[in-house]
C-alpha cells in the first residue's frame, strides 16, 4: 500500500508564514545549509528548521540578527518589499534594544522599526554601511558580518563598473588590503618591541601630498637599478604593479604609503 508523503502545512497566519518562507529563501541565497547558518547564528539546527517550516513565528531577536549578520533587508524580510541584501543594522538601533526579546519580528518591525528602516533606506547609499549607530558594528566585530558585507559590497561596485575595468576594482581592493595588512604588522611589531599596547594613534602626521613629485623623481631614479622595484614592493608589501603605476604617475599612493615610500628611497641614497 502506497504511503503519502507527509507534507508540513502551516497554521500560523499570513505575515508569519510569509516571514518564515521569506527566511529559507534568504539562507539558500546565501548559500548556507541550515547547519552552518544555525551554527553562526548560535541556534539550534531543530529551531532553525522549524522556523522554515512555519511550525513557530519568527521572534525580533533572531530576525534582527540574521538580517545584521548575513546583510539581509529587514525591511525585506518583514514586509518582502525592497531588495533582499541590504545592512540597515536595525539591530543595533535604540528602538532594537527597548523591544522585549519575546516579542514578534513582524509586530517589532510594525510598531518599532519601520520608520528607522525608510529613514535609513532614503539616507543611504550601499557604500555607507557603517554610518551612524553601525559604529557600534566595528566597536564589537563580527567576522561574519564583515565576510558578507564585504561580498554584499562588492556585488553592489561590480554593478557599476565595465567587465572590462573589474580588473582595477580588484587591484584597488588588494592594494588598500596589502597596506592596511602592512600597517597593522608594523604596529604590532611596534608595540612588541616597545611593551607597548597596541593603541590608535593619535599624533596627526604631517601633509606628505606637496612633496609627492619631487619623491616620485627620487623613487625613479632609486629604482632605476634591476630588482630594485621588487625590492621596493617587498618592502611595502604590495604587488609590483602598483609600485610601477606610483612611479609612472598613474596613480597615487596613500599617505601612509607615501611617508613609507620617503623612508624607504632615504635609506636607499645613504648606501
Amino acid at each position: 500500500m502506497r504511503t503519502r508523503k507527509k507534507t508540513s502545512v502551516s497554521h500560523l497566519p499570513k505575515r508569519e508564514t510569509e516571514i518564515c518562507l521569506r527566511l529559507k529563501q534568504a539562507r539558500e541565497a546565501l548559500g548556507l545549509t541550515q547547519q552552518k547558518c544555525s551554527e553562526l547564528l548560535g541556534v539550534p539546527k531543530a529551531r532553525l528548521a522549524n522556523y522554515e517550516l512555519c511550525r513557530a513565528p519568527i521572534k525580533s531577536e533572531l530576525a534582527l540578527l540574521f538580517c545584521q549578520r548575513f546583510v539581509i533587508s529587514e525591511k525585506w524580510l518583514a514586509t518582502g518589499k525592497s531588495e533582499m541584501r541590504h545592512l540597515l543594522a536595525l539591530r543595533s538601533s535604540s528602538e532594537a534594544q527597548r523591544i522585549p526579546p519575546a516579542t514578534l519580528f513582524s509586530v517589532a518591525y510594525d510598531e518599532q522599526l519601520a520608520q528607522r528602516a525608510e529613514k535609513t533606506l532614503q539616507s543611504e547609499i550601499p557604500e555607507t554601511l557603517f554610518h551612524t549607530e553601525k559604529v557600534e558594528l566595528i566597536r564589537h566585530p563580527d567576522p561574519t558580518l564583515f565576510k558578507y558585507a564585504l561580498a554584499y559590497l562588492l556585488d553592489e561596485w561590480l554593478k557599476d563598473v565595465p567587465a572590462h575595468e573589474q580588473y582595477f576594482l580588484f587591484q584597488a581592493m588588494g592594494d588598500a588590503g596589502y597596506e592596511y595588512r602592512q600597517q597593522s604588522r608594523d604596529k604590532a611589531s611596534a608595540n612588541q618591541n616597545s611593551g607597548l599596547p597596541n593603541v590608535t594613534e593619535s599624533v596627526k602626521r604631517p601633509d606628505v601630498k606637496p612633496h609627492l613629485p619631487n619623491l616620485l623623481d627620487r623613487l625613479r631614479e632609486a629604482t632605476k637599478e634591476r630588482g630594485k622595484k621588487s625590492a621596493l614592493a617587498e618592502y611595502l608589501g604590495v604587488p609590483l604593479a602598483s609600485v610601477s603605476q606610483w612611479l609612472s604617475g598613474e596613480r597615487e599612493p596613500g599617505g601612509e604609503t607615501t611617508l613609507r615610500l620617503l623612508k624607504w628611497v632615504e635609506a636607499a641614497e645613504r648606501k
